[in-house]
C-alpha cells in the first residue's frame, strides 16, 4: 500500500512519457522538417549521415522538463502543460544531451530555447511555402587561394539563398550534389596547374550543367565560388547566361557568412583610359577593385603599343570589403560591361584583351560571364604571384572575326 502511495506521488510531480504516435509528437517532426532545432545545427534525423541508412535519430526535448527536477523544471509551467507541442524541442542526440546537461542549463534557458524553436519552425513552415519558381540549383566551387582553401557548409547555403534571394536550395547531397573541386590540383608546373583545373570546370560544366539547362531541370543557379581569380573568371564564361545566375561569396566584414548585406549602399564604379598606345589592336584593362594596381606593376611584355583601361571604386579607395550588397556587384558588371563595349568600339581590331585584376570572388565571376560571344575579343587573364602578374588561362569569346 505503501508502495503504491509513493508511485502515485512520483506521478504527481512529473508528466507522463510521450510515445512515438503521440499526435504532439507527429506535428512537432512536420513543424521542425526532420531536422534538430537547435540553432545552427543542419542535422538531418532521418538518415545515418555517415552511411545514409534511413533511421529515427531524433530525440523529443522538454524546454521545460516533464519532472520538477529536471532542466528548468522549476519554472511555474503546470504540469499538465508539459507535453504540449510549444513546450516541445526535436533534437539530434548530442544537442538533447548538451541543453540537458547540469553545468550548462543555465547557458539554455527556457526563453532562448523557445526561441530557437520558433525561429527554426517559421523558416521551416515559410520554405515549404515556396512554389517551384524560388527553386534554385547549388554549385559549390572550391579552390585554393595562396594555399588556403574554405568549407562551405549546406547551412550556412541555406541561410545565404534564403537571406539574399528568397528562394531555397537544391542538390545539397546524395548523388545529384554539384561541386567542383580544385583543391588536389598539383601546383608545381604552373602551366600544367592551369590547363588541369579549366579541364575539370569544363567537365562538371559540360557533363552535368549544361545538359540540365537545355532540358530545363535548372532553371535558376546559386554559385558558392573560392579559387582563384583566373579559373573564376572562366566559369563564368563557361556557365554563361542562358539561365538566371546569383552569385555568393565569402565575407570578411560583418558576420562573414555567405549571405549578401541588405544594409550597405550600393558601391560606385568608373573606368578611363590610363594611357594611348600606339597599336590599336592591343589593349590592357586593369581591375582595382580589392586591391590598387599600378602600370609599372604590369609585366614587360604590355609595351608602350597597349592602350591601357584602368577600371575603379568611384569616390572609394581599392578594398577588399567594398563588395558586400548585391547591387555593389551589379554596378561593377554594369561598369565593367560598358568597358568592354567601348573596346570592342574603339577597338575594332583587337584580338585579345589583357587583363590585370584585384577583384574580389564574386566580380571575377563576372569578367568571364560578360564576354559577348562571336563579339568581344578574347580574355588573357593574368594572375599574380611571388614574382608579379604572370599569365595564366585565354577565354576564347569569339571565333576569330578577321
Amino acid at each position: 500500500m505503501k508502495n503504491s502511495k509513493q508511485k502515485t506521488s512520483k506521478m504527481q510531480h512529473k508528466a507522463p512519457s510521450l510515445k512515438a504516435t503521440d499526435p504532439q509528437v507527429l506535428e512537432l517532426w512536420v513543424r521542425a522538417g526532420g531536422r534538430c532545432e537547435f540553432h545552427g545545427c543542419p542535422e538531418y534525423l532521418l538518415q545515418d549521415k555517415l552511411t545514409a541508412m534511413r533511421a529515427k535519430l531524433a530525440d523529443i526535448a522538454h524546454i521545460v522538463a516533464r519532472s520538477k527536477d529536471g532542466p528548468r523544471g522549476d519554472d511555474p509551467m503546470p504540469l499538465a502543460d508539459r507535453n504540449k507541442i510549444e513546450n516541445l524541442f526535436l533534437s539530434c542526440l548530442k544537442h538533447h544531451r548538451m541543453i540537458d546537461n547540469k553545468a550548462l542549463v543555465k547557458k539554455y534557458p527556457k526563453e532562448l530555447l523557445l526561441q530557437y524553436k520558433q525561429t527554426h519552425e517559421e523558416r521551416i513552415r515559410y520554405v515549404t511555402n515556396l512554389g517551384d519558381e524560388h527553386e534554385t540549383t547549388v554549385v559549390r566551387f572550391i579552390g585554393k587561394i595562396r594555399g588556403n582553401s574554405v568549407s562551405i557548409s549546406n547551412e550556412e547555403i541555406r541561410e545565404a539563398v534564403l537571406k539574399s534571394s528568397n528562394r531555397y536550395p537544391r542538390y545539397l547531397g546524395g548523388e545529384q550534389h554539384i561541386e567542383i573541386d580544385l583543391t588536389t590540383l598539383p601546383e608545381k608546373n604552373m602551366q600544367e596547374y592551369w590547363e588541369a583545373g579549366i579541364e575539370r570546370i569544363n567537365d562538371v560544366v559540360e557533363r552535368r550543367l549544361a545538359p540540365a539547362i537545355q532540358n530545363g531541370e535548372i532553371r535558376h543557379l546559386s554559385l558558392f565560388a573560392f579559387a582563384r581569380i583566373p579559373f573564376l573568371a572562366h566559369l563564368g564564361h563557361a556557365v554563361g547566361d542562358k539561365v538566371p545566375l546569383d552569385i555568393y561569396q565569402k565575407h570578411r566584414t560583418g558576420s562573414e557568412g555567405w549571405a549578401w548585406s541588405t544594409s550597405q549602399p550600393g558601391q560606385q564604379f568608373t573606368y578611363k583610359k590610363e594611357r594611348n598606345g600606339q597599336d590599336p589592336s592591343l589593349v590592357a584593362v586593369i581591375l582595382s577593385v580589392s586591391g590598387q594596381i599600378l602600370i609599372d606593376q604590369l609585366p614587360s611584355e604590355i609595351s608602350d603599343g597597349f592602350s591601357i583601361y584602368a577600371l575603379s571604386p568611384d569616390g572609394s579607395k581599392p578594398d577588399r570589403g567594398l563588395m558586400s550588397s548585391k547591387d555593389s556587384l551589379d554596378q561593377f558588371r554594369r561598369t565593367y560591361a560598358s568597358l568592354l563595349r567601348d573596346i570592342e568600339a574603339n577597338h575594332p581590331s583587337a584580338e585579345a584583351v589583357y587583363l590585370f585584376p584585384a577583384l574580389p570572388i564574386s566580380a571575377a565571376l563576372i569578367i568571364g560571364r560578360e564576354l559577348m560571344r562571336n563579339v568581344s575579343p578574347s580574355l588573357v587573364v593574368y594572375d599574380i604571384g611571388r614574382g608579379g602578374f604572370e599569365r595564366a588561362i585565354e577565354i576564347n569569346a569569339i571565333n576569330n572575326k578577321k
